[in-house]
């Protein structure tokens, strides 16, 4: 559905693409509201990043399974998050969301250049790019959107 790259997106706009142009789609809606939820999570807790979101939802399969989605935090809101961030972190990483939400759920950072952690993020960085960035069935480029929550 997208070009190859990652696609910055308003909600809206994502909806429209996802959602809005699958009327006959007896499941996006639904996963829809689980992300439109899940990014509420991430704003009550005062949990800034971006979402790349890739997986069936971004193809043209009418009822997608599921919604995959990494975050990308700046190191700086994992090492400073408060008991209630970290606790949302580890729901997060450990995929809580999907038995009931669908939303199949990684995380990633990035770090300055001068902290220790830097390599480690530009390395999970080039390795989200090319799991979702690459279709696995027919091995060619494809797009991600990405979603910002301020």
């Amino acid at each position: 559905m997208l070009p190859s790259g990652l696609h910055k997106m308003s909600e809206a706009d994502l909806k429209k693409l996802t959602v809005d142009a699958f009327p006959l789609s007896g499941r996006r809606a639904a996963l829809w509201n689980n992300v439109t939820a899940f990014v509420a999570h991430l704003k009550r807790h005062k949990l800034a990043c971006d979402i790349w979101i890739d997986g069936s939802f971004l193809t043209q399969k009418i009822d997608p399974d599921d919604v995959d989605f990494v975050l990308d935090f700046a190191i700086q809101t994992i090492e400073t998050a408060t008991p209630a961030q970290e606790d949302f972190l580890h729901q997060v990483g450990s995929h809580a969301f999907y038995a009931n939400e669908k939303l199949h759920s990684f995380i990633m950072f990035h770090a300055p250049i001068i902290h220790g952690q830097h390599a480690e993020g530009v390395r999970l960085h080039g390795q989200w790019m090319s799991d979702f960035g690459i279709s696995l069935v027919k091995k060619t480029p494809k797009g991600i959107a990405l979603l910002e929550v301020r």
